[in-house]
């Protein structure tokens, strides 16, 4: 090595010790008060947590894809259809005469294994949100790729299979807020989550059309196929790219994983005990709960009966029902960022604190919201029932980001647990929605729907007014640690730099 060399080295080392002394000088509870500083030196763009963004964004779009595929392939498999056949037009029965309760059942029980979603984000909290998050997605998408297997064994086991498949799409689902909470710095959370999420909404509107196209020319089991391989392959290159902490990446610059750092949670994971008993009597991860399950109720009308609804009211092919039922979920993709850049902006620039930008965000996405479905109840007109769809997307956009970051307010080293219970309460909307659409909706008519639409904004509501009341975004106090973390990983780095 050249003498200059050394002296590069020897200046890098001095710099970065320096920098680690300021941050321990300046730490308050593994916090400091302005860390953007220290991030002044690199850009976003090419940063660590940039590629982490965009592979959770991809990662989303992914598993929501091969979620929301079943209710076109449910359309498919049930549906009789026109065929030509010597140039006469005849009609082909339905693979499988599966009722509408059965088919409420079989959309329902992707979301029985979400029951212990909260056990995934244990699993998160001992061994790493990045890991469980990987392996569960990986396991989640080769069960989707065998999907055709079992429904060819029954409706039963198909059940079965897709009740394992939610079972470890919840273990990935909370162990989510795990990755979050250690690679992500508190006052970046709103517009990364937003951009996140957007992968659920592009998903939801690229699917459906996708996938109405797939089953048209190819049948619903190549659907299976490619939502459930190119899930497996994300999830190989997310376990090989991203690591559990920054501190255990061997490809962050030293000043990104100081920045990091210092803006995180940094609590190793072994020393982390969860209260539960307060957790559960917590009023603050209750009205999370109900929040969660209320909007869940909004989100499965428009999400996962949209496409039937389409269908009974419009009577077009499949292909066409997954084109119009896109199309509320393309103006969230330009909304949820925007609510995202909103929230850090009054944030950032306001005296508003959290708790009060939430409660008036979900407020007015809740009531707004209620009004709408009650306004498409009464219309009986399509065209208005669409433009009140879309607009239920953009207000409901605001509460389904604040429902993810209520959990890193709360509680953020008891995250990824908060988020695996508030996952339990979407699972008892998923089950109960389309168990009572299958119950309500019985001859398909537009009365019938009606009824769904009101049902649905009294819930709605009612999500408003309890979470109004008793929501928070406020630091509890069962989850203040007697644990003062002082930064390990940076005494470690101070000690290295110096033995430099």
């Amino acid at each position: 090595m050249t003498q200059i060399q050394k002296d590069k080295e020897s200046r890098e080392a001095s710099a970065d010790l320096e920098l680690a002394k300021e941050l321990l000088e300046n730490c308050n509870e593994s916090k400091i008060e302005n860390p953007q500083k220290y991030a002044e030196k690199y850009r976003l763009w090419f940063s660590k947590r940039f590629l982490v963004l965009i592979l959770m964004f991809s990662g989303y779009f992914f598993a929501v894809s091969l979620k929301v595929s079943v209710n076109i392939i449910i359309i498919e498999m049930t549906t009789n259809k026109n065929i030509t056949v010597d140039n006469e037009i005849v009609q082909k029965e339905a693979e499988f005469d599966w009722d509408s309760k059965t088919i409420g059942l079989v959309q329902g029980s992707l979301n029985y294994g979400l029951f212990f979603a909260a056990f995934g984000g244990y699993l998160a909290t001992k061994f790493g949100g990045s890991v469980t998050y990987g392996v569960a997605t990986a396991i989640e998408s080769a069960l989707t790729i065998l999907n055709p297997m079992f429904i060819e064994w029954g409706v039963f086991a198909f059940i079965a299979c897709r009740g394992l498949v939610g079972l470890f799409d919840g273990f990935a689902y909370a162990s989510t807020a795990e990755v979050f909470s250690r690679w992500i710095p508190e006052k970046e959370r709103s517009m990364f989550m937003a951009i996140i999420f957007c992968g659920v909404y592009i998903a939801v509107a690229v699917s459906y059309p996708v996938y109405g196209y797939v089953a048209y020319y190819w049948g619903w089991r190549m659907i299976f196929y490619i939502s459930g391989g190119s899930t497996l392959i994300w999830s190989i290159i997310w376990l090989i790219i991203v690591k559990n902490e920054p501190s255990a990446d061997n490809f962050i610059s030293k000043k990104e994983k100081l920045y990091i750092i210092s803006a995180t949670e940094t609590t190793p994971r072994e020393e982390v005990v969860h209260p539960y008993w307060k957790i559960i009597t917590s009023p603050a991860v209750w009205a999370l709960g109900v929040g969660k399950l209320t909007y869940s109720f909004g989100f499965f009308i428009i999400v996962g009966c949209l496409p039937l609804y389409v269908k009974d009211v419009l009577h077009v092919d499949v292909n066409e029902v997954g084109v119009i039922s896109s199309i509320p979920n393309f103006a969230c993709i330009f909304m949820t960022p925007l609510a995202g850049a909103i929230m850090d902006y009054l944030q950032n620039n306001t005296k508003l604190k959290p708790n009060q930008i939430h409660k008036i965000m979900m407020t007015f996405g809740y009531t707004t919201s209620s009004i709408l479905f009650v306004i498409v109840a009464f219309c009986n007109s399509f065209t208005v029932s669409m433009a009140c769809f879309i607009m239920i997307k953009l207000f409901l956009s605001f509460n389904f980001l604040i429902l993810q970051l209520v959990c890193l307010y709360l509680a953020p080293k008891h995250s990824s647990i908060l988020l695996g219970i508030s996952a339990f309460w979407y699972v008892i909307s998923q089950i109960i929605m389309p168990t009572a659409v299958g119950f309500i909706v019985v001859d398909r008519t537009l009365q019938e729907w009606n009824l769904c639409f009101l049902l649905t904004a009294g819930v709605l509501m009612l999500g408003a007014i309890v979470y109004l009341i008793y929501g928070s975004s406020e630091l509890q106090p069962w989850a203040v640690s007697d644990i003062h973390d002082k930064n390990t990983h940076l005494t470690e780095h101070n000690d290295h730099c110096s033995k430099k």
